[in-house]
């Protein structure tokens, strides 16, 4: 699984942080984002196969099928919404 932060802080696909970890044998997941914008911005998800594509169908990579959650940082707090 990848986690992407998308800071309108720090625009252009250059600074864009990614987050990278395994699922494990039972099917847990935990990435830890600790380097998230104290701004407005978005957290991509998706799946990496093991291959390293992002769309397992051999012909395109991808991040466009990610989902997004939006964030934002406001009196001491995030907040994040799917939408």
């Amino acid at each position: 699984m990848a986690v992407s932060d998308h800071s309108e802080s720090l625009p252009g696909d250059y600074r864009v942080r990614h987050y990278v970890d395994a699922v494990d044998k039972q099917g847990r997941l935990e990435i830890e984002v600790n380097e998230i914008e104290r701004s407005i911005g978005e957290l991509h998800q998706w799946f990496v196969f093991i291959n390293g594509e992002i769309i397992n169908n051999s012909k395109q990579q991808s991040g466009g099928n990610a989902t997004a959650i939006q964030y934002r940082f406001e009196a001491g707090r995030w907040v994040l919404s799917n939408g």
